[in-house]
Parts: structure tokens; C-alpha cells; sequence
């Protein structure tokens, strides 16, 4: 919870939270080639994560740390038909996307195996997961057509 209020955004950034969480995801990463994920502490990541990528200050540090290369497998690696925690981690990770279209990261995260995915989501039978795809890409429009008129 201590990741909801932004009035905490400081102290997580000086504490460089930001570093835990990725590392968590890190080690899940290379757990899944020995079959040990750790479904948990992954989901509480990505939601942490999800939490504080609002702030600019940890944003940065989020990208930093390669952490979109780090979660780009939770969002293109998505299950039909998700557990409650499997549901948490896709949403949580989408979510991330979302907030990162106005970031530096940008071209990579409207990249083309993105926005496939993201479109293929649009469609996906959980409604979260598919107004949360659909957010993006709605908000990837508006981007897009903001950058047309200021030319």
C-alpha cells in the first residue's frame, strides 16, 4: 500500500524502490526457465510498479533500469484465460505501458510487436484487460494526432 500515496514518491525514489521491484522481476525472469516462478511477488511488483510510474522521478529510474525490457514480457505474453493473480500482473503491466507513452521511451513502446499486441487485446475476454488495451491505444491515437497538429 506504502506505493499508492504519492506523497511517499520521494522516499521511494531516494530508496530507489524502484531497483527492488525490477530485481524481483529480474529473478522471476530466470526463474521461469527453471520453473520457479514466484507468482506473488511478481504480482505486487508490477503493481508497485504500476503505483509509482505516475511520478516523473521514478519513471526515470523505471527506465534506467531497463525495466521496460523487463516487463515487456508481461504484457506480450498475456493468457486467454487468467488466474485473479495472472489478471493482476497483465493489468498492472499494461498499465505501466499506458503511463510510459509519455515518456522517453516512447518509440519502443508503440513499437510494432507492442501495438499488435495491444490491438489483439482490445478483444480479449477479460473487460479489464481490454479497456486497459484499449486505453492505450486511444491514448497512443490522441498522442499521435497532437504531434500531427503541432507540425
Amino acid at each position: 500500500n506504502f506505493a499508492y500515496d504519492p506523497i511517499n514518491y520521494v522516499s521511494l525514489c531516494r530508496l530507489r524502490i524502484m531497483d527492488l521491484f525490477l530485481d524481483i522481476l529480474d529473478a522471476d525472469q530466470e526463474a521461469k526457465d527453471s520453473k520457479k516462478s514466484r507468482n506473488q511477488l511478481v504480482e505486487l511488483a508490477l503493481g508497485g510498479i504500476c503505483n509509482c510510474i505516475p511520478d516523473p522521478q521514478l519513471q526515470q529510474q523505471f527506465i534506467d533500469g531497463e525495466g521496460l525490457e523487463i516487463v515487456e514480457p508481461y504484457i506480450l505474453e498475456t493468457l486467454e484465460k487468467p488466474t485473479t493473480s495472472e489478471l493482476n500482473v497483465t493489468v498492472s503491466a499494461l498499465t505501466i505501458a499506458y503511463f510510459l507513452l509519455d515518456s522517453t521511451v516512447f518509440a519502443h513502446i508503440t513499437s510494432d510487436k507492442f501495438m499488435t499486441k495491444m490491438q489483439t487485446l482490445q478483444d480479449h475476454s477479460s473487460t479489464q484487460i481490454a479497456n486497459t488495451a484499449n486505453a492505450f491505444i486511444t491514448r497512443y491515437q490522441e498522442l499521435m494526432s497532437t504531434s500531427v497538429e503541432t507540425l
